[in-house]
């Protein structure tokens, strides 16, 4: 089985089991953000909570979040749903690479969570 990006369709898909492929369609155009990139402020004490707390997570100490990993993280968030827990993976594990890695750990935190704040310059 070969590996592909997920998209934000593919989430919606995945949240929205019962909805057409005509209304996944319309929720993309509606919901997808206008502006590509956001840039994120986030100050050392916050950055430093999130690895901690990243390394809190990474159970084998192997540097990354594997699955299963990654499901305790958002089950503790109340994302009980397995699915979504996989769709979120999969959208954050940029690199396809199986594990989610500080790095992109620390963007989904910061820019998914609204930690930081936006640079508007």
């Amino acid at each position: 089985r070969g590996k592909r990006e997920m998209t934000f369709k593919d989430v919606l898909t995945v949240m929205y089991p019962q909805a057409t492929k005509h209304e996944v369609e319309e929720m993309d155009a509606v919901m997808r953000p206008v502006t590509p990139e956001v840039v994120v402020q986030v100050d050392e004490e916050k950055m430093k909570d999130v690895t901690d707390l990243f390394k809190l997570m990474d159970e084998d100490g192997s540097g990354e979040l594997d699955i299963v990993e990654f499901r305790e993280v958002l089950r503790q968030m109340g994302i009980d749903d397995v699915e979504e827990q996989d769709a979120f993976f999969y959208e954050i594990d940029d690199d396809g690479g199986g594990t989610v890695s500080l790095e992109e750990f620390q963007e989904w935190w910061f820019n998914i969570g609204g930690a930081g704040e936006v640079d508007g310059d």
